[in-house]
């Protein structure tokens, strides 16, 4: 219930590369715009980018479907986030943001 440390948690495992905490951190913690960009550009750099839908269809087991196997499927995944644009200069630091967070993502990978 502590949100100072739930926040600090969240924006650590952001800047390690966690899409999840990312995504908690846009619409759960109340970032200010500006950050949820840098977020947003950073999920783009990790491949996974949170402006778009992500779904998939799963068994009850959660293996992703197979129409082989048939029986039911469930669909699961997020919606896609959409954020207010930023003025060009806010837009350009949050990219250079997001690029420098990547770079320390990879050569944390790389060691």
């Amino acid at each position: 219930e502590d949100y100072t440390k739930l926040h600090v948690w969240l924006t650590e495992a952001a800047c390690g590369g966690s899409i999840d905490a990312m995504r908690e951190l846009i619409l759960g913690q109340d970032e200010s715009l500006e950050q949820a960009w840098v977020w947003m550009y950073l999920s783009r750099l990790l491949g996974h980018d949170l402006g778009e839908d992500h779904f998939d269809l799963v068994h009850d087991n959660g293996d992703r479907y197979d129409d082989d196997i048939g029986g039911p499927g469930h669909v699961v995944g997020d919606d896609g986030i959409e954020l207010e644009p930023l003025s060009v200069e806010a837009d350009r630091d949050a990219i250079e943001e997001a690029t420098r967070l990547f770079d320390l993502i990879v050569a944390k990978q790389q060691h």
